[in-house]
């Protein structure tokens, strides 16, 4: 039997073990012999907890714990007995540091749940007892929303410590967050309301030395209540050579995976040990997982991971990895000063604030800036943070020489002397838009800069960026093409030169001048050649570029080089897993869409979106690769396909950064247009009309993005039946495409296309004819007769000519276009069986019956098959079908039964349509009057 030791034993035990534990085995073996000669019955029992301590299962609070139940479980309280003034109802949990009960007040004076947790006996020090009474009245006073309040406390009739707890009912903070479905930004809020507790405790001397989310507990409101801060430690403030320390004795009571560095290898616990942990829970949220985790990995290696090993990084944004990397640094000082700065960093990010986690750049500050704000914004907004960037990357640059610095001075200079000259307090103003203040920016560079050029170039480069963002395209190229003539007058600054290139080359493309877009880009690869070498990682960005403007220029033979040669450079240089060779894949497959290697580029698609989800399986870049996966299924008429994953793509931005933001506005107006093509017209109306009232108050109504937006939501309106409302919107959206972008853009052919459809259901074939004639004429010109996106635009034209009866006209023009799309499209396209539909109207309304009913068949059998068979465009096809069916003379039994079962199931659809359908409305109205011709009159 073994023998029960007293407290007083287990008093000796705990010291004897707290020494040995920390020992190397010959000199533990040297200190035992010394320790235990007065009581050998002891050495076996501390031999056993070392061992447990230091094996692969077992935590050392686990092992005291299950040992010191052999002395303290026979007189441990049971539901029904009392502690103090309360009464137990059950046993909530046991660990390592003790149990904890649910109780009720027991003398009557109120009725409140509580939580009592008892200190197991085996932790007890000689000296615990005075600090725990001390440190129980400054826990008392901790009164925080987000903090389990400690109500009581005391000692039971054995002598054991316990303290009494607001009783939390809720749910552990990891499990709440997946049961409940939380998206990142929900998690990150949680876990600001979390931290800012800690920090209430740390202003109050209490670090808390076990964070984990078993201590978390989220109420059914969302509440995060912090729990275990009646076993925290007190903080003392210690005054040494490098002043006050907040540090607290050393002991080894921990969770292993949550605990710090410091706290393994036994130096003193600060507040520093909690921000490391909340960085361990914020790594658990966003991945699942902990960074270091006990199921891998054993005790001894555990540790040498800890303190030694870096997290493997975050499959998420890079700022919000940054935020968790440095929360988890080695050494105290690395790692952020205070619980409250933890906070505020993920609140930056929440709020798409630059985060102080990362190294900042201008380029970084501006570019988040812009994230957030790209409509008009106030003056102060634009140029602190440009004032603040500057002042960051200048410091950097003024170590590399003194004129650098003097340059640097002078641009922090300039946009500090604009930012006061455009204070209203200043010059009297009310309000001041970002643009008022990058236009007086210029014209002050313009005047006062003239005598050095370097700080005009850099100067002309940023507020060229800056209108960039803005959507401000054509004052952007003219800003920045004064700074590249500047750089290349200093002949001094190739890299800089380079950059500004590029961003002309961006910018060319998007106003839509692709040779100009070619010739910026070629330059940029010349100079990034010259500097880096055929390996240089800049030429991986400059080929696939040039692939994309040689292809907008239909130059496909050449843009499949130059994307292939990106394509294999990345590889080269970073291996096929990774997010440059993701996007060179994606770039080399807008190519290939072009040139009709459908397979190949739809595989390619597949592909770059695998290897970004391996790289990254969450976040907006993810996103970006999926949405191309869906837009090239719905290039191919995949349509529900296409849904799938633009509803994921959806899905992976919401997560990423929440509602309310300009990538939301987008991903809401991309999946509204693929939700016209598989007949959710409602959803598509509400999803539409969101994004582009998010984008026009977001980015300002001039944006690109706003044009894409007003057009889709145009579109939505047209398909719901309002076509009357629709027509203003698109034709809006068509001037600021033709003011911003240029006549001759492509943007500007898309625009005139859909409001050539809303005339044509208006009844307007005059208006309509015009506006297909000039998307025809733009498209002609960018890509030549023999492209698809041509050829659209004349199966539009034809359809004009149909109604108005000109068929001859209608048929060459279609003739064309299916002898186009049969090399560019796959078998069964949506848009060769709308091709085909047209042919086959004009062959019946010339009574052609027997040669247009074959083209009918197939019309309609593509059409279903893309759309499905709930959708007008098939209704549209089934009754044309109906109608042609109806012509022919020889119709038999099974003709007629064919031609009831298509009004059938089309009719109620073609009823229920808006005006796009109005002369298929009509055709069933003739085709359900009975048998007679239906075109003897046309």
């Amino acid at each position: 039997m073994k023998t029960v030791l007293t407290a007083a034993d287990w008093t000796l035990l705990q010291e004897i073990f707290n020494q040995a534990v920390e020992l190397p085995p010959e000199p533990r073996a040297i200190y035992l012999d010394a320790a235990c000669r007065e009581r050998p019955d002891l050495r076996a029992r501390v031999e056993a907890l070392v061992r447990s301590a230091l094996n692969e299962e077992n935590v050392i609070a686990s092992a005291i714990a299950d040992a010191a139940d052999e002395h303290a479980s026979a007189s441990l309280p049971a539901p029904g007995d009392r502690i103090g003034h309360y009464q137990i109802t059950r046993v909530v949990g046991r660990g390592g540091m003790g149990i904890v009960y649910e109780a009720v007040r027991a003398d009557d004076q109120y009725e409140k749940k509580v939580a009592i947790k008892l200190v197991a006996a085996g932790l007890l020090t000689r000296d615990l007892l005075p600090r725990f009474r001390a440190e129980r009245q400054i826990l008392a006073n901790l009164d925080h929303p987000n903090v389990a309040r400690l109500l009581d406390g005391g000692t039971t009739e054995v002598g054991l410590p316990y303290v009494v707890l607001e009783f939390v009912d809720g749910q552990p903070l990891d499990t709440y967050c997946d049961e409940h479905k939380l998206d990142t930004p929900q998690r990150l809020k949680l876990l600001v309301e979390i931290a800012r507790a800690v920090q209430y405790a740390h202003q109050n001397l209490v670090v808390h030395r076990d964070l984990k989310p078993g201590n978390i507990l989220v109420t059914p409101q969302g509440v995060p209540k912090l729990l275990d801060f009646g076993i925290a430690k007190l903080l003392q403030l210690d005054s040494g050579a490098s002043g006050p320390q907040l540090t607290v004795e050393t002991t080894r009571m921990m969770t292993p995976e949550y605990a710090s560095p410091e706290q393994l290898v036994g130096r003193p616990v600060s507040t520093a040990t909690d921000v490391y942990q909340l960085g361990v829970i914020l790594y658990e949220l966003l991945a699942g997982r902990r960074p270091f985790r006990a199921e891998d990995l054993p005790l001894g290696e555990l540790e040498r991971a800890i303190c030694q090993q870096a997290p493997a990084r975050l499959a998420v944004e890079a700022d919000l990895d940054r935020i968790a990397q440095k929360a988890l640094e080695k050494e105290p000082p690395h790692r952020y000063p205070s619980a409250s700065e933890f906070a505020d960093d993920l609140e930056r990010y929440l709020g798409g604030f630059p985060v102080r986690a990362r190294p900042v750049s201008w380029r970084y500050r501006t570019r988040k800036f812009v994230r957030r704000n790209r409509a008009w914004v106030g003056a102060a907004a634009v140029f602190v943070l440009v004032i603040v960037g500057f002042g960051a990357s200048m410091a950097v640059l003024a170590r590399r020489a003194r004129t650098e610095a003097a340059t640097a001075r002078q641009v922090t200079d300039f946009m500090v002397g604009l930012f006061d000259a455009s204070d209203p307090d200043h010059g009297g103003a009310d309000k001041i838009t970002a643009r008022d203040l990058l236009d007086k920016g210029v014209g002050r560079i313009d005047s006062q800069l003239k005598e050095n050029p370097a700080v005009q170039a850099r100067l002309y480069a940023t507020i060229g960026s800056i209108y960039s963002n803005l959507g401000l395209f054509q004052q952007a190229r003219d800003i920045l093409a004064k700074a590249l003539t500047l750089r290349n007058k200093l002949g001094i600054d190739n890299e800089a030169a380079a950059s500004t290139l590029s961003s002309l080359g961006e910018l060319s493309f998007e106003l839509g001048n692709f040779q100009d877009c070619e010739k910026y880009y070629r330059e940029a690869a010349r100079l990034h050649l010259a500097a880096g070498g055929e390996k240089s990682p800049d030429l991986i960005a400059d080929y696939s570029a040039l692939a994309g403007s040689l292809s907008a220029g239909n130059r496909l033979a050449e843009a499949e080089e130059f994307g292939r040669r990106a394509l294999a450079l990345s590889i080269q240089l970073h291996g096929r897993v990774n997010a440059e060779t993701a996007l060179a894949m994606n770039n080399l497959k807008s190519v290939l869409l072009l040139r009709g290697d459908y397979v190949k580029a739809e595989q390619l698609a597949r592909d770059a979106y695998e290897i970004r989800k391996q790289v990254s399986p969450e976040g907006r870049d993810l996103a970006m690769f999926e949405g191309n996966l869906a837009y090239v299924l719905g290039m191919l008429g995949r349509f529900q396909e296409a849904e799938l994953h633009a509803r994921q793509a959806y899905a992976l931005v919401l997560r990423a950064m929440g509602d309310g933001t300009p990538g939301m506005a987008y991903r809401r107006i991309v999946l509204a247009k693929i939700l016209l093509s598989t007949g959710k017209f409602q959803e598509a109306l509400a999803l539409s009309k969101q994004g582009f009232e998010m984008q026009s108050k977001l980015l300002g109504e001039a944006h690109p993005d706003t044009s894409f937006g007003a057009e889709t939501y145009a579109l939505a309106l047209l398909a719901s039946g309002h076509a009357a409302q629709a027509l203003p919107l698109c034709e809006h959206s068509r001037e600021n495409r033709i003011r911003g972008e240029g006549a001759d853009h492509p943007n500007a052919g898309v625009a005139a296309m859909i409001c050539g459809e809303i005339q044509m259901a208006n009844g307007n074939l005059n208006a309509a004819a015009e506006l297909f004639n000039d998307a025809s004429r733009i498209r002609e010109k960018r890509y030549g007769r023999k492209n698809a996106l041509f050829a659209e635009s004349e199966i539009s034209r034809a359809d004009v000519l149909n109604q108005r009866g000109e068929y001859a006209g209608a048929e060459e023009l279609l003739q064309d276009a299916l002898a186009t799309l049969g090399t560019a499209y796959p078998a069964g396209h949506p848009e060769t069986a709308r091709a085909r539909l047209q042919l086959a109207i004009g062959l019946l309304k010339r009574n052609s019956a027997a040669s247009a009913v074959p083209l009918l068949e197939q019309a309609y059998t593509a059409t279903r098959a893309s759309y499905g068979p709930a959708h007008p465009r098939t209704a549209q096809a089934g009754i044309w079908l109906a109608a042609g069916l109806s012509e022919v003379p020889t119709l038999d039994d099974r003709g007629r039964s064919r031609i009831r079962q298509l009004l059938a199931e089309h009719g109620p659809v073609i009823n229920s349509a808006g005006p796009s359908v109005h002369v298929e409305h009509q055709m069933l109205a003739r085709l359900q009057r009975g048998p007679r011709s239906l075109f003897a009159k046309d």
